[in-house]
């Protein structure tokens, strides 16, 4: 359970919109009376979120790494080593 809150945390979620969520998802109000099998598809559910969540912008990256002073390969570079 320490990983769902972990989770629900990074998406800013209160405990109301978990509860909504496992009332929705599963019918049930509480972690605790979720099986195993649900509570592990539980959390990969709020991980998944999370990832998409925090998912970085391929052109932020090139742009962070552009700022970073190293030199920016040639697209040819990469397509004909």
């Amino acid at each position: 359970m320490k990983m769902s809150d972990e989770y629900m945390q990074q998406l800013g979620w209160s405990r109301q919109r978990g509860v909504d969520f496992l009332k929705s998802t599963y019918g049930k109000s509480y972690r605790a009376q979720l099986e195993e099998h649900e509570l592990m598809d539980f959390v990969g559910r709020l991980q998944s979120l999370a990832i998409a969540q925090f998912k970085p912008d391929p052109d932020e990256m090139y742009d962070d790494y552009e700022q970073s002073g190293f030199p920016v390969p040639d697209e040819e570079q990469f397509l004909y080593p």
